[in-house]
């Protein structure tokens, strides 16, 4: 399984991520929590990965988590 350690949460901007060379990855991510409360955290249970084949970016708008 899995595992990670670190939740960032994109408190201030929104956030864009583009493959370079066609690159396949894992993204990691949670659902938005409120931006006015910087202690709040997305329930583990809705944290999803998605698989990118690499042709495509990906906006991560403010609000979001990502794991890493």
């Amino acid at each position: 399984p899995m595992r990670f350690s670190t939740l960032e949460r994109h408190l201030a901007v929104t956030q864009g991520f583009l493959p370079l060379g066609g690159t396949v990855s894992i993204m990691v991510v949670a659902p938005e929590t409120d931006i006015a409360d910087p202690s709040a955290a997305p329930d583990p249970a809705s944290v999803r990965a998605f698989r990118l084949d690499g042709d495509k970016g990906v906006v991560l708008w403010r609000g979001w988590a990502t794991l890493s």
